[in-house]
C-alpha cells in the first residue's frame, strides 16, 4: 500500500495546526510521527485512518498501482489508539468472531487467545476488562489480522513491562518481515526506535 499527502492541512476553529504537508508513505517502510505536545501528531494519525477528512489537500491511497475508494480504506488497514472504541457488550469470544467478518484472521481463534493471553476471559464482556486488557486486546487485533497498512498512536499506554516486551517482540518482527506499512505516533522512543523514517511536527 502506498498513502500519499498532498498539500495536507488541518485547522480548528481560526487555528492551523499544521498547512502544506507533503509525503509519501509506503509498504516494507515503518515511519515514526513525533512532536510536541499539541503539534498534531495523533491528528494527523487520524486523517491518515480517514477519521475526519482534512481542511485542505487530501489523502490518495493506492494498492497494486490502483486507486483504494476512501470509503474501502477500514479494509487494508489496522489500527491501534486510545480512542478506539471496543464493542463492550460483546464478549472476547463475540468480538473476535464478528472482527473476523470484516478482517482475515492470521491465528486460530486459539491462537489468539494463547498469543494475546487471554484464554481464560473467552466469555467475559469487553466492559469488564481492565483499561491494559483492552489495550492488549487492541495491539491484538491490529498483529493478528490481515491488513496491508498498521497504525499505532501510543501503542504502550496502560501496559505493564510483560506486554510492552510482547508488543516490541511482535512489532519488531512484523518490521523485519517487511510486508507492512507501519506507522507509529508517539513521542516514546521505545515504541519507535525500529523505524526507518521520522515524520517530525513542530
Amino acid at each position: 500500500m502506498i498513502i500519499t499527502a498532498e498539500a495536507l492541512g488541518i485547522r480548528f476553529m481560526k487555528r492551523w495546526l499544521f498547512q502544506n504537508l507533503q509525503f509519501q508513505l509506503s509498504s516494507t517502510n515503518s515511519y515514526a510521527i513525533t512532536g510536541a505536545n499539541g503539534s498534531g501528531k495523533s491528528t494527523l494519525l487520524q486523517l491518515l485512518i480517514g477519521f475526519f477528512p482534512p481542511t485542505i489537500g487530501k489523502i490518495e491511497y493506492s494498492l497494486n498501482n490502483q486507486v483504494v475508494d476512501l470509503n474501502q480504506v477500514y479494509k487494508y488497514i489496522s489500527v491501534t489508539t486510545p480512542y478506539l472504541e471496543l464493542i463492550e457488550d460483546f464478549t472476547l469470544s463475540e468480538l473476535w468472531e464478528f472482527h473476523a467478518k470484516f478482517k482475515q484472521p492470521i491465528v486460530s481463534k486459539s491462537e489468539f487467545m494463547k498469543k494475546t493471553k487471554f484464554e481464560l476471559d473467552t466469555t467475559k464482556q469487553i466492559k469488564f476488562f481492565s483499561s491494559g486488557m483492552k489495550q492488549r486486546l487492541k495491539l491484538g487485533l491490529c498483529f493478528y489480522f490481515h491488513s496491508q497498512a498498521m497504525f499505532f498512536d501510543e501503542p504502550t499506554t496502560n501496559l505493564d513491562d510483560a506486554t510492552i516486551a510482547w508488543y516490541l517482540e511482535e512489532i519488531n518482527n512484523i518490521n523485519k518481515n517487511q510486508k507492512h506499512l507501519l506507522v507509529i505516533c508517539s513521542n516514546d522512543k521505545n515504541e519507535y526506535d525500529f523505524c526507518n523514517q521520522v515524520i517530525l511536527l513542530q
